[in-house]
Order: structure tokens, then C-alpha cells, then sequence
């Protein structure tokens, strides 16, 4: 990438030698970097808009030009630039100049102020002690500075920000008042009329922080005025329910403004709750379990003296965590993300800033936060439901598994433990209780504190029709007297009986094979159950030499294991010819693997891993795999059942 240096002939020689020196531009032909006539500039103009096709990315700009008329050209020359950008890669703009930033900042009026307070500025004449940034913007901070330069929401919160500091410091920020008063006065169109008529009320002996604090609320008003509504860039899903927590009044009424008074989005107090006590939301979320899809928390909550609430914003992140996994959360905070991100092991996607989302353009901030948000919920619920049970009967109900979830892993792999005990009384006839299922009308409420005991009852009766199929060669006749020996004691557990509808109710797949005597006959989809079921299968096979179930081959992951499927094939997504460079023995197409390709893929892939290190062609896949917070999922819940061995190797890495 080459630089373009916008500036006066007499500064070209020095910059040379400077940048010559600079490891980035080693060997680059500079010739062709330098701008230092009207002519010149004309005849750039398309490099300068990103059309043209000099690969310039990194524009340097003294804001004094000799050679234009116009009072700081350098400025209108990067206005123009931020106006007309047309490629996708943010080009870095930095300004060089003989004045330095604090000088040039009580030089400059008018909208351009702004180019003097956001943009980074470097002083020429100390060249000798310090290097020149050459890096180019982020495309967030490219599409930050340009809302700042050249919108009036932006010029406007900037100077709302200046007189917050006013505020605080009063008699002894007078002079800095009145600097930022005339600078005002040259925005007549931006700021309008009050705020103009205003500032010609003010007196030398005004009380300083008085009269910015009225000023302040002026412009707040006047930034309302010129917040228009983005139109609706995306579809609100019907069952979103939308919690914010936000102790700052103006802010919270920013965002219930953007979320509410567009067509088709939130409903306040429908589908949109807003509060700004810490330990109300709490209380709430400990009452209504899984009723918010969305969550929007202020990190930092405050009370109205402004000292820390009691129930801070990260108390209420720990509460989503632990009991709420289909809740996608987002962080609004006026510290760094990625600090924020690596404390709290939160992807920075999920965290805003404030200063971003509260002032130029709050509706397009929303809309792409409402937008990862969906995704996020969606993914949440995929996750749940594979990792908790089948998605059919009551095992498809969304808050039946939610708060399966909500139980914790360790309760969840103790009913599975009781439920394989009561398999094994069943078999020996000692069986001797009930077995009732509660599945209530209305699916969207599930009394977690009846939970517990169906749930182990529903893995019971599970367990129970498998192992009554395997009997008959994987075929259930679905009535109770039919079952021969053990007819007597699904009479005596009673809630037993045996039916097609019963076992879809449990969550088990099946298929109508035949019918006697009216009685209807089905067989089970073996490859469409829990692993624990599975054991019992194979300990079936074992016992009695016959094979209803190959685990490791029979099932397709890609058809009975969709999002494990996914996983494999975003981290893994390898052409033909690597697979043939790699020498794999398995299948190059992902779609057809069984878990022993998946085994003997992943074997191979970690062992070369280990061994090789960042040398290994693997290196960068593996450690995607490693830095994805769902890969412990995934490999917990999905692939340690049918590849424990492959599990540790995972863990080991």
C-alpha cells in the first residue's frame, strides 16, 4: 500500500526522508505520493473519492495549504473525502501540520472543529523523535469518524460532551465556554434558532455551570429534533420480548424512541420493558424465567446521586448466564470492549458503545445489535435442544427444555442415571410405582418445580418401550396385555400403558410396521436416541448377538445430528485436493460421514496438531475449533457419547 501526502512543496523533502526510513514502505516508489498544487489535486480527484485506481489507503493531509485560497483547505480536502469514499477498505487519514492540534483547535470554526477534535494530528517539526502512524482505520471507527465530521447529530453530541466537562469544572472553564459559544455561533443552521438565541443571552458573569447546563438541554432537544427514523431495515419476530436496563433517563428514552415509534418493531410494555433499577430486573428475571428473548444491560448501573446501585449490570449478566439460555444479552458500557469482552468472557459483538449508540445514528446501531441478537437467540435454541434431549413430543417445547437447562448438567445426568436403574427393577419385575407425565395445555409453561420428578418418569418410560421393542426384534405392539410376561407389572406402575401416541408424547421416533387383531405395531428410529440409549442397545447387541444398532456407522451425522454437522463443517470446510494432500481415509464429502469418519478424522487432524504445532497444516482450524465458545458443547453433548477418546484428545489440546 502507498501513502498520498496532500501538502505544501516546501515539506515534501522532509517527509521523504522520514518515511524512507519506515519498514512499511520499504521500496516504494514515492514518486507518485505527493500533492502539492490546486492542479495536482484536481487532476487525483478519483484517487481521493476511492474509484481510482492508485492503491492510496493512507491520505495525509496538512490543513494549511499555500496554494488554495480557502482558509485551512486541508480540512475541506478531508471532509470531501469522507463525503465520496467509495471502497470498502477505510482509508487512514491523519493531519500533519506545522501548528499543533491544541492551536489549530481555537483557529478553526465551524463544522470543520470537529476534523480538529476526532481525527489523530501530527506535529512536522518532531520528526526526529517520533514516527509517523501510518495504519489505516478501522471500518468502525471510518464509519464513526465520518458520522462525526459530517453529520449534524454528530457536531452536536460533540459539543453536548464539551459542555458536560464545563459543567464539572464551572468558574474555572469560562474561557473554554466562550471559545466553544463562538464556535457554536458559526452553526447557526445545525444548532437552530433557540440555541442561537440563547447564547446571545449570555453575560461575563453568568454563572458558568448554569448556563451550560441549560445549553446542554437546549442541544439535547435540538438533537432530537434531527434523530428522523431510519426506515425499518429488519423484521421483529412475533414471540421477542425485549428487557433494557439503562439508569441513565435521556439515554433509556433514545433507545425506547428507536425500538418503538417505527412500524413493526417493539410495543412498550407489550413487548418492551424498561427499567433502571438493578434489583428490580433481577427480582423480575428470577420470577418470570425465559420470558425475555432479549436483554439490553447497562454494565454500570448508578443511582440518581450517582453512586453504584447495589444490583450492578454484571450481576444481572450472571443471572442470564446461569438460568437463562435462550436469552441473548448485549452490553452497553462507556469502557473498552475488548477489555469489557475478556473479562467477562463476552464475544465484543455482544458489547455497544455508548458514546456510538447514543449519539449520530442510534437507528442503524439498533438494528444491526437487534440483528446478531436474532441470530444469537436462534443458535441458543439449537444448542438447547440438541444438547437436551430429541426435538419432538414435549422434548420440542421450548420452555420443558429451557428449564431442563436451567436444572444444570450434573441433575440432568443424575435422572438418566435413575431412569437406567428403574430400567433394570423393570426387567427383574421389582418395579413397583407410578409413573405419571405432566404435559399441561398451554406448552409455553412448565412448572419447574414438577420438573424433576416427570422428567426422570418421562426417561423411564423412554427406557422401557426401547427395551420392550428390542424384545421383539425392534417391534412394540402398543397395548399393555400384549406384553407377555411383563404385562402384569405395567399394569401394577400403572401410567403405563403402552401406545404409538404415548410414545410420541415421550419424544420417541417411530414408524407403523404392521397392525393385528387392530392392534397397531411400530418400530423405533435407533438412530434418533439419547446415548444413554443407546448403551442399552448395545448392551442388547452384546448379550443377545444380534446388531439393531451400529452407533458408530449407521448414523449420519449430517441427518441425525444437523447442528454437530454445522459445527464440523464451519471449521473444517476442506476442498477435495486437501484431503488428498492430507492423506484422510475418509470421505471428502462431509455430508455423507458416519461417527467413524468423524473419529478418524478428528484423530488425525489433533494428532498432527499436537505434534507440529503452528507448523501443522491444521493450526489455524484447530485453534478456531479451540476459541469457539460452543466447541465444548458440542463436544460434551454430541461427540464424547459415541467418541470418548476423541473427547479427551480435544480436552487435552
Amino acid at each position: 500500500m502507498k501513502p498520498l501526502f496532500i501538502c505544501n512543496t516546501s515539506q515534501v523533502q522532509l517527509i521523504k526522508a522520514h518515511i524512507e526510513s519506515n519498514k512499511l514502505f520499504k521500496g516504494v516508489d514515492l514518486s507518485n505520493c505527493f500533492v502539492t498544487s490546486m492542479g495536482a489535486y484536481e487532476e487525483r480527484f478519483n484517487d481521493l473519492s476511492g474509484s481510482g485506481d492508485a492503491p492510496f489507503t493512507r491520505i495525509y493531509i496538512d490543513p494549511y495549504l499555500e496554494w488554495s485560497e480557502t482558509g485551512f483547505f486541508g480540512y475541506q480536502i478531508a471532509l470531501e473525502i469522507l463525503k465520496n469514499w467509495k471502497k470498502k477498505e477505510a482509508p487512514g487519514i491523519v493531519f500533519i501540520s506545522l501548528l499543533k492540534q491544541v492551536m489549530l483547535d481555537k483557529l478553526v470554526k465551524g463544522r470543520i472543529n470537529s476534523l480538529v477534535r476526532e481525527f489523530p494530528h501530527f506535529d512536522i517539526l518532531d520528526l526526529d523523535n517520533k514516527i509517523i502512524p501510518f495504519n489505516t482505520f478501522s471500518n468502525n471507527r471510518w464509519k464513526y469518524l465520518r458520522a462525526y465530521a459530517l453529520t449534524s447529530s454528530g457536531i452536536l453530541d460533540e459539543i453536548s460532551h464539551d459542555l458536560t466537562t464545563i459543567i464539572l469544572q464551572n468558574e474555572s472553564s469560562r474561557s473554554n465556554l466562550e471559545r466553544l459559544l463562538e464556535r457554536t455561533r458559526t452553526l447557526s443552521e445545525t444548532v437552530g434558532k433557540e440555541v442561537i438565541q440563547y447564547i446571545g443571552s449570555y453575560q461575563k458573569d453568568v454563572n458558568v455551570s448554569s448556563f451550560a447546563r441549560v445549553l446542554k438541554e437546549k442541544i439535547g432537544d435540538r438533537l432530537k429534533e434531527l434523530r428522523p427514523h431510519n426506515p425499518s431495515t429488519i423484521e421483529i419476530p412475533s414471540n421477542m420480548n425485549l428487557m433494557i436496563i439503562e439508569d441513565n433517563e435521556e439515554h433509556l428514552q433514545v433507545l425506547e424512541k428507536s425500538l418503538t415509534e417505527r412500524p413493526g418493531y417493539f410495543e412498550k410494555n407489550k413487548t418492551l420493558f424498561s427499567y433502571t433499577n438493578g434489583a428490580e430486573v433481577l427480582a423480575e428475571l428470577k420470577k418470570s424465567k425465559n420470558e425475555y428473548q432479549l436483554v439490553l444491560v447497562d454494565l454500570r448501573l448508578n443511582d440518581e446521586n450517582g453512586f453504584a446501585q447495589p444490583v450492578h449490570g454484571v450481576d444481572i449478566i450472571e443471572e442470564l448466564q446461569t438460568n437463562h439460555p435462550l436469552t441473548s444479552y448485549t452490553i452497553i458500557t462507556g469502557m473498552g470492549r475488548k477489555g469489557i469482552g475478556e473479562l467477562l468472557n463476552i464475544d465484543v459483538k455482544f458489547i455497544l458503545s455508548k458514546k456510538q449508540l447514543y449519539s449520530f445514528d442510534t437507528d442503524s446501531e439498533v438494528d444491526a445489535m437487534l440483528t446478531k441478537m436474532f441470530a444469537d437467540v436462534a443458535q441458543r435454541e439449537k444448542s438447547v435442544h440438541y444438547n437436551y434431549g430429541p426435538n419432538n413430543g414435549i422434548y420440542s417445547w421450548t420452555m420443558f427444555k429451557t428449564n431442563l437447562f436451567a436444572l444444570g448438567r450434573e441433575v440432568f445426568k443424575e435422572h438418566q442415571t435413575i431412569a437406567i436403574s428403574n430400567l433394570e427393577k423393570f426387567k427383574s419385575k421389582e418395579l413397583d410405582q407410578k409413573f405419571p407425565i405432566y404435559a399441561p395445555k398451554n406448552k409455553k409453561q412448565y412448572d419447574l418445580n414438577k420438573l424433576e420428578k416427570y422428567h426422570i418418569n418421562m426417561l423411564t418410560q423412554r427406557l422401557i418401550f426401547l427395551w420392550l421393542a428390542l424384545k421383539n426384534n425392534n417391534r412394540l405392539v402398543c397395548d399393555s396385555e400384549a406384553q407377555e410376561e411383563y404385562s402384569d407389572i405395567l399394569k401394577r406402575c400403572g401410567k403405563l400403558a403402552i401406545s404409538d401416541a404415548k410414545a410420541s408424547l415421550l419424544g420417541l421416533t417411530q414408524n407403523t410396521v404392521g397392525n393385528e387383531d387392530g392392534i397397531q405395531i411400530i418400530e423405533f428410529d435407533l438412530t434418533d436416541i439419547w446415548p444413554h440409549e443407546k448403551v442399552v442397545v448395545e448392551e442388547w447387541n452384546i448379550e443377545h448377538g444380534k446388531i439393531y444398532l451400529d452407533h458408530l456407522q449407521d448414523i449420519i451425522i449430517s441427518e441425525k445430528h444437523p447442528s454437530l454437522y454445522k459445527f464440523i463443517r464451519t471449521h473444517f470446510h476442506y476442498k477435495e485436493e486437501d484431503f488428498k494432500s492430507c492423506n484422510f481415509e475418509v470421505p471428502a464429502d462431509l455430508s455423507v460421514w458416519n461417527f467413524k469418519d468423524l473419529g478418524e478424522f478428528l484423530t488425525q487432524v489433533f494428532d498432527d496438531y499436537s505434534d507440529k504445532g503452528e507448523n501443522s497444516l491444521h493450526y489455524l482450524k484447530v485453534e478456531s475449533m479451540r476459541n469457539d465458545n460452543y466447541s465444548y458443547n458440542y463436544f460434551e453433548q454430541q461427540i464424547a457419547p459415541y467418541l470418548p477418546e476423541v473427547d479427551e484428545k480435544f480436552m487435552d489440546l
